[in-house]
């Protein structure tokens, strides 16, 4: 038994529906009278077909994609008259395989609920109505389940099937909404990272949940998959996680570090590793939970125990033991659907359709940062892991760009993590007087947002410093060209001062008067020391006392120069910069390992 961490955002609940599962769009045939209109199921166009049914059409059929051993359902509703109709579902050979019934109570539903498609092709829904009824009826397919519950794409929305999800940063892991994808960044070794949606009704028992997942770059490892049935505190909650070793598993987390084991890992010929864009679905019904990994079965799992029958849902990434790189997934489109006959009654038949979302909406300067959660120690058996590729995230620069100065051009105990190490170096070498102390630590924080310019969020709830060390680790997780990450400190109502890295490689110590213009004392210089590119750590040091400022990056001097003493706040700060036709680019800042050292 290895020791496994797991992190998870504090206060979120919810979940998010895609509307298609792998190759189940509709696409009407041509067999006797068939409507006009297709049913299409993409994520782009998710609504129901529509169509009508009387003497004169007595009858549609429809084809659609199966995949063996998949699941999906066939709603249909009547939208106008008596119409009431029969569904038959058949296989490529022409096979009966699933019949529509009515709905307890609702006559003008008929559904064909959570099906197994027997074998891969084209298979068929036919549609006939009853007797001499007649009428309009809008019809859809749905993975898993026939009720449509929630269906996010990560954009804005007003709808009810979408939900909330908070963005949030700490030393161990980020969550953010970027393009319109749920991005999980996992930055520490044998880690789970999990985050909840917020919103109301979002305690479900059976139901369906699907995601499309996509892998950033070239992990050494990664595992992707579900948070299911967790109490809202997210201390107890299953996993199902699939990985690069094309295997899958099922924990049950009982809180207070221990783990139980559902299914222990095991290699599956339908669980591809080297898919960099699955999709992943997981049906849980009473104790039984159906695995599928791009829309076929991959195993059916049962819990012996029964440790949760209901709970949240939520999304997950994992790392495994001693992985040095990062790893970085998105998720897209998670479809939770939930059975309409079998005790649900009708809630959810009349299913609206869901809106594509536009561009993701920007948080405006003076955000504070959502506090961090804390890391679970959670004992979880481990595989073999896959040997990681060293990195070096703190890479030393070669060069000193700044010349003709009195003071070090490099420091070498830049990268210890203790701040009194690196001050006592600083004393030694009698750049700083010896004594003060630690008057401030922040683990994390973040900024989120498109805002022109230099935008700001607050730390340190209004304390005011003077002459001291700063230190903290900057990460653009996303930007456009030339946007920066850093921090604003000094900062009055006459002047402020900032400090940043830039993702194209240059470094600022600026001085801003209170018009926020930046004044002649200020450096603004492009350098080897700052390691250019997104996702990267830049290691920044701001020595700031009565008679001079510096700034060291990566342990090299970058700037030397004098600005006015002055006590002021501090805050994270970012300059999103805007191209020749005045966009700009959804730009994430975090910082790290803060820290500041006052005398």
């Amino acid at each position: 038994m290895d020791a496994r961490s797991s992190e998870r955002v504090i206060a979120s609940l919810g979940l998010v529906l895609v509307l298609a599962m792998g190759g189940m769009a509709l696409v009407p045939r041509a067999v006797q009278a068939a409507p006009t209109a297709q049913l299409s199921f993409s994520f782009d166009d998710p609504g129901p077909i529509s169509g009508q049914l009387d003497a004169a059409i007595p009858q549609a059929v429809y084809s659609f994609e199966c995949k063996a051993t998949g699941v999906g359902s066939l709603v249909v509703r009547t939208t106008s008259g008596d119409l009431a109709v029969d569904a038959t579902l058949q296989d490529p050979q022409g096979n009966p395989f699933a019949y529509g019934t009515v709905v307890p109570g609702t006559p003008g539903v008929t559904v064909s609920e959570a099906f197994t498609m027997p074998a891969d092709g084209v298979c068929t829904a036919t549609l006939t109505r009853q007797g001499n009824t007649a009428g309009t009826f809008e019809a859809r397919l749905l993975p898993g389940f026939a009720g449509l519950t929630k269906w996010d794409t990560f954009g804005p929305s007003t709808d009810s099937l979408h939900m909330e999800w908070e963005p949030y940063a700490s030393a161990n892991m980020t969550v953010t909404i970027f393009k319109e994808q749920l991005r999980l960044e996992v930055m520490k070794d044998n880690l789970v990272a999990f985050t909840l949606p917020t919103g109301d009704d979002l305690i479900w028992d059976d139901s369906y949940i699907q995601a499309d997942f996509t892998i950033d770059g070239s992990p050494s490892y990664f595992e992707y998959g579900f948070v299911l049935r967790s109490d809202e505190p997210g201390d107890h909650f299953y996993t199902v996680t699939f990985s690069s070793d094309s295997d899958y598993s099922v924990y049950y987390f009982g809180g207070e570090g221990e783990w139980y084991t559902v299914q222990e890992w095991t290699v599956s010929p339908v669980v591809d590793g080297s898919d960099i864009q699955p999709q992943v679905g997981v049906l849980m019904q009473g104790n039984v939970f159906k695995l599928y990994f791009n829309g076929r079965l991959v195993a059916e799992v049962s819990d012996p125990a029964n440790y949760a029958s209901e709970g949240l849902n939520g999304l997950a990434a994992a790392t495994t033991v001693d992985q040095l790189d990062t790893l970085t997934i998105f998720a897209d489109n998670v479809v939770v659907t939930r059975p309409l006959t079998s005790g649900t009654g009708t809630a959810g038949i009349v299913q609206p359709t869901p809106t594509k979302p536009g561009l993701l909406g920007s948080l405006g300067a003076g955000k504070t940062p959502v506090p961090p959660a804390p890391t679970l120690p959670l004992a979880l058996p481990t595989k073999t892991p896959v040997p990681p590729t060293p990195t070096l995230p703190l890479a030393l620069p070669t060069n000193t760009p700044v010349a003709q100065s009195t003071y070090p051009a490099q420091l070498e105990s830049w990268a210890n993590a203790s701040p009194a190490a690196i001050v006592n170096e600083l004393s030694m070498l009698g750049i700083v007087p010896v004594g003060g102390g630690i008057s401030l630590t922040v683990p994390s924080s973040y900024g989120d947002t498109s805002s022109e310019g230099f935008n700001w969020y607050p730390l340190g709830r209004g304390k005011t410093f003077r002459n001291f060390v700063l230190g903290f680790d900057a990460r653009l997780i996303y930007s456009g060209e030339g946007a920066g990450c850093g921090m604003h400190f000094r900062a009055s109502g006459t002047a402020s001062d900032s400090a940043l890295v830039f993702e194209d490689g240059w470094a600022l110590l600026g001085e801003f008067d209170a018009n926020g213009q930046m004044l002649d004392s200020s450096v603004l210089l492009e350098t080897s020391a700052v390691i250019p590119g997104p996702g990267v750590t830049n290691r920044a040091l701001v020595i700031a006392m009565e008679g001079f400022t510096l700034m060291y990056v990566n342990g090299v001097l970058v700037a030397d120069t004098e600005f006015v003493p002055k006590a002021g706040e501090l805050a994270l700060e970012m300059y999103v910069p805007a191209d020749d036709a005045g966009q700009t680019a959804q730009t994430y800042c975090q910082l790290n390992d803060i820290w500041l050292w006052e005398f």
